[in-house]
């Protein structure tokens, strides 16, 4: 009998070992924002794991840090908005979208506020010249937002002063008086909103006033990675499609998590939109507004196009 356990025991380590080497190991950079909440979701419940994949998270401060992570090899995928990955791609990182997340399109589905702190006295973008801005990253999607309505508001660039300090910390430059406006996405905005900032509210839009549909952030990769890894593609969107149609279906579970996980105070979360797109569909049509207004605001140099950014699953 001692014997037919140790066999029984032998092989159930054999089958947990194989097991654990079908795992497909995945690193993901990523920072942490409101649109991530399906991902981490999807981990926390196992779906990841019973599509085959082990998930590592790893965090940064950043569009740019997550590119840099992948280009070091310290991830294999990214989540981020375009154009810290565009401006990566001019200098020779071979990235593309696989996966779209969020998209705007004026003036019925927008995500990016841009205001101006109460004691400013701004209330317009042309008020902003000479005054101090709060744009996240260097080359993110807050710097493109910032340079896009300026120039729509005959306000140069180079006429105001510009501050990259992460979202977390522009509640606090803003109270302290030490910069004037800021473009700050969820959940940040709205706690700035509930706060004694009091802002104003001077735009919504990442791009200014675009009337065609354009994705604001994703997941991408290497192109070699992607052309390596169809399957595992196909299984990172199942898992993470399911996770989605959980927290649709219960908004509830969106608040509760922004609570527990997320750390958010409870008058923040009643404020926060809950919902999340699950197409995780991107095309060249989606990242083409995005692609040109860089190219208009002097942020991207060579002649990319939005082809050249997506890929397409062909």
């Amino acid at each position: 009998m001692k014997i037919v356990m140790s066999v029984f025991a032998a092989l159930a380590v054999v089958m947990s070992t194989g097991a654990a080497q079908a795992q497909e190991k995945v690193k993901f950079a990523y920072l942490r924002t409101q649109v991530m909440m399906p991902f981490l979701y999807a981990e926390q419940k196992g779906y990841f794991g019973q599509e085959g994949l082990a998930i590592e998270f790893v965090p940064v401060q950043g569009g740019p840090a997550v590119a840099a992570a992948i280009a070091s090899g310290s991830a294999h995928i990214g989540y981020a908005a375009p154009t810290p990955i565009v401006m990566a791609r001019q200098e020779g990182q071979p990235y593309r979208f696989f996966i779209g997340l969020e998209w705007e399109r004026s003036p019925d589905y927008l995500w990016g506020p841009l205001h101006a702190s109460e004691r400013s006295g701004v209330r317009s973008f042309r008020e902003l010249a000479g005054k101090t801005l709060l744009v996240g990253p260097a080359g993110g999607l807050c710097e493109l937002a910032f340079r896009d309505w300026l120039a729509k508001s005959g306000v140069a660039w180079d006429k105001v002063k510009v501050l990259y300090i992460p979202f977390p910390q522009h509640q606090a430059a803003l109270e302290l008086g030490n910069a004037d406006a800021a473009c700050t996405p969820e959940p940040f905005y709205t706690a700035i909103a509930n706060s004694k900032v009091k802002p104003a509210l001077l735009g919504m839009g990442y791009l200014a006033e675009e009337k065609r549909k354009y994705v604001i952030d994703g997941l991408f990769a290497t192109e070699a990675w992607i052309k390596a890894n169809p399957k595992v593609i196909d299984a990172l969107k199942r898992a993470t499609v399911r996770a989605i149609k959980d927290l649709n279906a219960d908004p509830q579970l969106v608040r509760k998590t922004l609570l527990e996980d997320f750390k958010l105070p409870a008058s923040l979360v009643a404020r926060l939109r809950t919902g999340f797109d699950p197409n995780l569909a991107i095309s060249a049509a989606d990242l083409e507004p995005i692609i040109e207004a860089m190219r208009r605001n002097g942020m991207l140099r060579q002649n990319l196009t939005a082809a050249d950014m997506v890929h397409t699953g062909k």
